[in-house]
């Protein structure tokens, strides 16, 4: 089966002030082509962390994530905004729709910027 999401040894340091946090810390595991995946865990676990940096909306700070074969991690800003937009689609927590409009029609609105 070909794995289409890939951590090795992934780790995600958030710094504030002199105080240094790890949300990930050496994270390995892949994902197979149509395997459906449940992330679980108390909050500060690092689910939100491991999802920002799969979707490329976040850098790891150490290790490699490849998302079909590709290794993202070491993407600037720009090659993760086309990596966005052309393979990821978010569905969040909090969805910002018009609520006058239809579904087709929020969507539409996102597809035609």
């Amino acid at each position: 089966m070909k794995k289409c999401i890939e951590f090795n040894g992934v780790s995600k340091k958030y710094e504030v002030g002199e105080k240094a946090f790890y949300a990930l810390d050496d994270v390995s595991f892949s994902i197979d082509q149509h395997e459906m995946v449940v992330i679980l865990g108390p909050s500060g676990a690092g689910k939100s962390t491991l999802l920002n940096i799969m979707g490329g909306m976040d850098h790891v700070t150490d290790g490699k994530v490849y998302m079909d074969g590709i290794d993202i991690s070491g993407y600037s800003e720009k090659e993760l905004t086309d990596y966005r937009a052309k393979n990821i689609g978010f569905i969040f927590q909090f969805y910002n729709i018009l609520p006058t409009l239809t579904v087709k029609e929020n969507v539409d609105l996102i597809r035609d910027v």
